[in-house]
């Protein structure tokens, strides 16, 4: 063999070794990410990654092609003037001025440990002066929530933080939320008759579900993000 023949095997051979040592590197850090993963995102699924993708002001049509994909269309019709999911909704109010639509999709099974239909709900609601609907708020139920237990002497209490409860209960963290609730009203511009904003605030929830160290007491912790402090606070319902 030539040196010229030699240089290039000797090429080739850097070059298999380059892309299998960066292989190697990718599916390496892939697992690693994989495993560094909540309990909470990693137990959610596809279903919930549907969730995230879903922003309040996003148009029915839009929101039926993340949950349906290619096959959305035969998933909505026309009622009362304004494009709605073809399914029974789970709420329905429609005025001369306000028209409000609640839908539940991919519906828990029997196994499931969730309090709730489905795992994820969408409320529709139109923007003033139109009859077009969008997306107002939206919620995300996982179907194993967990329940961790709280240390022996310890209990929570409302405007304590998600941070400081969290170190009260056994385990690393809380786990798998319970609920996750996220709703943005603000653009749409209903007023009452005083002319006051009818959704003045967006406001952002979620639930954990927890026992007392005895097991005798079960929670459900509620907690509301606070956008000035940008933190989660323990609050009434």
């Amino acid at each position: 063999m030539n040196s010229n023949a030699n240089k290039r095997h000797s090429l080739t051979l850097s070059k298999m070794l380059t892309k299998t040592l960066a292989l190697i590197l990718t599916l390496t850090l892939l697992l690693s990410v994989t495993l560094m993963l909540p309990n909470s995102a990693s137990a959610a699924s596809k279903e919930y990654e549907v969730y995230k993708k879903i922003k309040p002001g996003m148009t029915v049509t839009e929101a039926a092609k993340l949950i349906y994909g290619k096959t959305y269309k035969k998933h909505l019709k026309k009622e009362y003037g304004a494009t709605v999911f073809n399914k029974t909704p789970l709420y329905r109010d429609v005025s001369s001025t306000i028209t409000n639509y609640e839908y539940g999709f991919y519906v828990h099974d029997k196994k499931s440990k969730s309090m709730y239909s489905h795992k994820l709900g969408l409320g529709l609601f139109n923007k003033k002066g139109t009859k077009s609907l969008y997306v107002g708020w939206k919620s995300y139920a996982p179907s194993e929530p967990s329940a961790k237990k709280f240390y022996k002497g310890k209990k929570p209490k409302f405007g304590m933080t998600i941070n400081q409860i969290d170190k009260m209960v056994s385990g690393k963290g809380f786990g798998v939320f319970d609920h996750l609730y996220y709703e943005d009203l603000t653009k749409f511009g209903h007023v009452d008759k005083k002319k006051n904003n009818m959704f003045p605030n967006k406001t952002g929830w979620i639930y954990y579900r927890a026992k007392s160290y005895s097991g005798k007491t079960d929670y459900l912790l509620f907690f509301r993000y606070d956008y000035k402090k940008k933190t989660y606070i323990y609050s009434e319902s």
